[in-house]
């Protein structure tokens, strides 16, 4: 059977569940790693997800001679 693949909000709740959970410090060792594992992955789909984002965001500003420019979109970072 195949993975549905989860969604950024599903992977990110499922991330605060198991961190919480291993916060709490009541899992076996077993479950721990089990659960860090699993955290790694859902890590891993948020990243992705917000790398795919990131991409497909650009603004779009209109030229002097009114062509519409399509730019990629960059966070600026306070210094």
């Amino acid at each position: 059977m195949a993975k549905k693949t989860k969604s950024f909000e599903e992977a990110l709740s499922r991330l605060e569940e198991i961190v919480d959970a291993m916060e709490e410090g009541e899992l076996s060792l077993d479950e721990t790693v089990k659960l860090y594992k699993e955290g790694v992955e859902m890590a891993s789909v948020c990243s992705e997800k917000l790398s795919g984002a990131r991409q497909q965001i650009s603004l779009l500003s209109v030229g002097l001679d009114g062509s519409m420019e399509e730019k990629p979109f960059e966070i600026k970072e306070e210094e």
